[in-house]
């Protein structure tokens, strides 16, 4: 066996062969045009700008629609009542190093939009080493001040997270007066039950009518950019670069469609979208607008039962809550004349006649209804479900019975064997 000193003897008198050349950041940035250094007293970073013009459209929008319309809406994207010119929003959007939000997932690209002076500008502020990070975010954060709101996708939970936690890591302030608009939020309200899932390429595909080309995935960007650090090719992120430029602009269709939505100005909704856009409007105090849009849903024929039975809920639900019983009442009896199987019409209207017009014979007529329809249905198929109900209308029926009696009533003993 060798010895050790021979070993090393052969380790020491051995050729090293130096490492492969690799390309400086600032060499081969000099192919891509629209990339420039900037350079601050913490370090320096790239970053590109890139003007659009308000014509440029993709599917069923073009950028300059969005000054037709009402921003006061937006509220009901930013939870935040303020006044919002277009000026004064920020589309962002980020790739990062990984998926989560902790210390140890860096963001090496910011994509920023906005509208400025008739056109529509993209800002991209790209991290060629991780140790430039406080150069970045410093510059980051003074360009944000300018706005009011963020608009993004998902980027209440992950992107502004990591953001925040970026910053913190740092010891930098990070301004914290924007209003949030996380258009995640009211897709999944408007898509949820008529899509596979709510991800940006599935909405703006499906919905927007965006058709994109070989578009670099997401999931691939940490990989590309890990890549890129061994290897500092920068032609490597150039799809990277590419995806992040179309989900800032598909941002802005997006907000565009989801505020025609709510104006009511767009015919590119079908039943699902106006009833969930009829509830948003509901519950965040568009009462008006909101009954409009969904007795206008009722007029659709073609509509089925079980939609119709969710508008007519909701509708009697708001005339219940307001104490507006003549619409409330004419709103059950519709519904009673397509429910089908439901009961709930049945029961709403038993509920009425016995605590509104203390009526007892009339509530224990529409419990019987229900009590019949449950038979019905019983014969066709069983489940826990209807054996629930059908014990919850017997104990209102025997209940009401049982006032009736007290009242001095002819009692009606049809015990019905169940």
């Amino acid at each position: 066996m060798r010895s050790l000193r021979d070993r090393l003897r052969d380790i020491h008198h051995k050729k090293i062969t130096p490492p492969p050349t690799k390309t400086s950041p600032e060499q081969d940035t000099t192919q891509w045009q629209g990339f420039s250094w900037q350079e601050n007293e913490w370090g320096k970073y790239l970053a590109k700008r890139t003007q659009y013009s308000l014509e440029l459209g993709e599917g069923l929008y073009q950028l300059h629609e969005l000054y037709r319309e009402d921003l006061g809406l937006l509220e009901m994207i930013t939870h935040k009542k303020e006044r919002i010119n277009i000026e004064d929003l920020l589309f962002f959007d980020t790739e990062t190093t990984g998926l989560g939000t902790g210390t140890g997932v860096a963001i090496f690209l910011f994509g920023l939009g906005y509208f400025q002076e008739d056109s529509f500008v993209l800002e991209q502020l790209f991290l060629p080493d991780i140790s430039s990070e406080p150069s970045l975010l410093h510059d980051f954060a003074s360009r944000i001040n300018q706005f009011k709101g963020i608009i993004s996708y998902n980027g209440k939970a992950f992107d502004w997270n990591l953001v925040a936690s970026r910053f913190s890591l740092h010891r930098l302030p990070l301004p914290g007066h924007l209003s949030q608009g996380d258009l995640l939020y009211p897709a999944r309200r408007l898509w949820k039950k008529c899509l596979p899932s709510c991800r940006l390429q599935e909405v703006e595909s499906s919905c927007l009518h965006i058709r994109r080309k070989e578009d670099v995935p997401g999931y691939l960007a940490p990989q590309l950019y890990f890549e890129f650090l061994r290897s500092r090719q920068f032609s490597l992120l150039e799809g990277v670069f590419q995806h992040n430029r179309l989900d800032i602009l598909s941002l802005v269709y997006l907000l565009i469609h989801l505020l025609k939505a709510l104006n009511g100005t767009t015919a590119q909704v079908n039943a699902d979208e106006k009833i969930a856009i009829g509830k948003w409007l509901m519950e965040w105090g568009q009462h008006e607008r909101a009954t409009q849009r969904l007795e206008g849903v009722l007029e659709d024929q073609a509509l089925s039962r079980s939609l119709r039975g969710e508008v007519y809920q909701t509708l009697a639900g708001w005339w219940k809550r307001e104490k507006n019983w003549p619409k409330a009442i004419r709103c059950w009896e519709q519904w009673l004349q397509e429910a089908g199987w439901d009961i709930t019409p049945y029961v709403e209207l038993a509920k009425y006649y016995e605590h509104q017009e203390h009526n007892v014979d009339q509530a224990i007529h529409y419990t019987r209804q229900a009590i019949d329809l449950l038979l019905q249905k019983k014969m066709l198929r069983r489940s826990s479900l209807i054996q629930k109900q059908m014990g919850e209308l017997k104990h209102r029926e025997n209940r009401l019975l049982e006032k009736q009696s007290k009242k001095g009533s002819p009692l009606d003993l049809d015990f019905r064997d169940i």
